[in-house]
């Protein structure tokens, strides 16, 4: 089957997006309007069969010491092959692989969606030589056919515990000032993120990093696909916020945030369950967009959700002095950070 690479300049949006819309593993990452906000540049890998596209692979790329790369960028946890059926077969994801490794030399990183099971089956491919690889799992909780009550039935018998503590102080707001608001303001979302996040990432967080959720935010209300709740106490003190964002069946906990001294009162626990309460039943699934932190998966595990793997795939084939070049930069801004 041919298979192009394509430049953003020769796509055409509209297009696109609706063959995005009608793959079964299409999702919110893949579509042109997300790509260009969170990608900037990027281009697609696109299959096609006696005239007609069978499957696209969106690529971000960037650019350093004159060679272009794939790394998976900010805000967008799963992309991968999207296709016109319900399953990628194993002969398509290698001639996708052998076609992407024709272009690219170095892809620092590329998830594929957790409905690209071949991918898993990588490391096994001739093509791949110089690759690593890492499954990670995002957690997933049904919400397709099932009542509220069913989902709760779900939860741990300490998530239950403290979801009764947290909406017990809800029903006391006019004594406590406990309430779950909804926002248009990303700003104190992010305040929270810097005062108890930020540091714990080497190197801390950029500010185009903010700059880009703005976009991506404003992007998503456009289309009435955002939902941001914070909880506040009586002194108008906003102590978690999360952002939620909707796409066809999948309701997805793209960004949230804490601060510290209120963690014990449950605020994250609260808009979740809200959001469970709202989607029971008129949405497919509920994905957390998990990291791969043991204790952050507890937590969503502590809702009954269930883990869905999917692939993190590096691929180095660099000349040697270009490797060097970035091993000096990474050290050189290793010990900046700890200064």
């Amino acid at each position: 089957m041919p298979i192009t690479l394509l430049p953003r300049t020769a796509i055409d949006s509209a297009w696109w997006d609706t063959f995005v819309s009608l793959s079964p593993q299409g999702n919110l990452y893949a579509y042109a309007w997300y790509l260009d906000i969170v990608a900037k540049d990027w281009a697609a890998l696109v299959a096609e069969k006696n005239g007609q596209i069978e499957a696209i692979m969106p690529l971000p790329i960037k650019r350093q010491f004159g060679i272009s790369y794939i790394e998976q960028p900010l805000f967008c946890q799963q992309l991968g092959i999207f296709c016109r059926q319900d399953t990628v077969n194993q002969e398509l994801m290698q001639e996708f692989i052998t076609k992407l490794l024709q272009h690219f030399r170095y892809i620092a990183s590329y998830q594929f969606n957790y409905q690209n099971p071949l991918a898993f089956e990588l490391a096994a491919t001739k093509a791949i030589v110089a690759n690593k690889q890492q499954i990670l799992h995002t957690h997933h909780i049904n919400l397709q056919g099932v009542n509220y009550q069913q989902i709760w039935q779900d939860y741990n018998q300490d998530r239950k515990i403290n979801l009764k503590r947290g909406l017990q102080t809800l029903e006391n707001s006019t004594q406590k000032g406990v309430q779950i608001i909804e926002s248009a303001d990303l700003a104190p979302l992010w305040a929270m993120f810097i005062q108890t996040v930020s540091h714990k990432i080497q190197g801390g967080v950029a500010a185009s990093a903010y700059t880009l959720l703005c976009e991506l935010f404003a992007a998503l209300q456009k289309r009435n696909l955002a939902h941001l709740y914070y909880t506040c106490n009586a002194d108008q003190i906003l102590e978690a916020g999360a952002l939620f964002t909707t796409h066809k069946g999948q309701l997805i906990y793209l960004f949230n945030a804490t601060l510290g001294q209120y963690r014990k009162k449950n605020g994250r626990t609260l808009l979740i369950d809200k959001q469970l309460k709202i989607f029971a039943n008129q949405a497919n699934y509920f994905d957390f967009e998990s990291p791969e932190v043991k204790a952050i998966a507890e937590f969503y595990k502590s809702f009954g959700a269930v883990p869905k793997p999917f692939l993190h795939w590096h691929y180095n084939k660099l000349p040697y002095w270009i490797n060097r070049l970035k091993e000096m930069r990474r050290k050189i801004k290793s010990l900046y950070f700890f200064l």
